[in-house]
């Protein structure tokens, strides 16, 4: 049985989260930013928290990362590493996004999907 939550919500962002069998799904859209990327933050730190097996974060409808959300999601990989949870990126699909990850080579070291 899994649970959903709306943890934030703007005129430029939304986050979701929802959790089934041991596996937490957060999923952003809109711009992830200096604004916002304290929400996503957040969540990821109650998804690890909950005792999720597993974190992925949904990309796919993120429109705009700036280096705060990409530090958001690089500081969540090492909380889920030193908890034993499995992390991942899944969907970033934004022309934006994508070259933010290949410039600063996060997609080496994050498992991107």
């Amino acid at each position: 049985m899994g649970s959903e939550l709306w943890t934030g919500s703007s005129e430029r962002f939304r986050l979701s989260s929802v959790t089934a069998c041991g596996r937490t799904t957060v999923a952003a859209i809109g711009e992830v930013d200096l604004d916002s990327s304290p929400q996503l933050s957040a969540a990821l730190d109650v998804a690890v928290s909950d005792g999720a097996d597993r974190v992925d974060v949904d990309f796919s409808r993120v429109t705009f990362c700036d280096c705060a959300g990409l530090n958001a999601l690089l500081a969540a990989r090492c909380r889920c590493w030193g908890a034993g949870v499995v992390f991942g990126v899944f969907g970033p699909v934004s022309p934006v996004v994508l070259r933010l990850f290949r410039v600063t080579e996060v997609i080496e070291t994050l498992p991107v999907r």
